[in-house]
């Protein structure tokens, strides 16, 4: 549930920034920084679908008619002729490993790892 309301207001913010007359970079510029950041904690814990999430990135970067320049070389480095374009699949398997990074760290010691130390079945102990 919280999940689609942060997609229609990532939608919202969007179409605000759609009347700007931004060029290419500057949009990839508030994806990656304005809405991205928004995504951090929607994506981390739960199930969710980047590839919807592409879609909108997508139809904002080219307007709704099609992309110009293919997704695989838009997240290319400058230097490869890309954009540094967000990879949303990529960033939302970094979060989730990040997760599994800590649950397995020594260093932390947070309460809701504790949780899960406690609810783990024998077996997998």
């Amino acid at each position: 549930m919280n999940y689609k309301d942060k997609l229609e207001k990532i939608k919202a913010t969007l179409g605000c920034w759609k009347f700007r007359r931004l060029g290419l970079l500057g949009k990839v510029l508030i994806l990656k920084s304005l809405i991205t950041s928004q995504l951090v904690y929607i994506l981390s814990p739960i199930q969710s679908s980047p590839e919807e999430i592409n879609t909108i990135f997508y139809n904002f970067l080219w307007n709704g008619k099609g992309d110009k320049i293919k997704r695989n070389v838009m997240i290319n480095n400058y230097s490869q002729g890309g954009l540094k374009m967000i990879d949303i699949l990529s960033f939302n398997k970094s979060l989730k490993a990040t997760w599994i990074k800590k649950y397995l760290g020594t260093e932390n010691r947070g309460s809701w790892k504790f949780f899960f130390l406690c609810t783990t079945p024998k077996i997998w102990k």
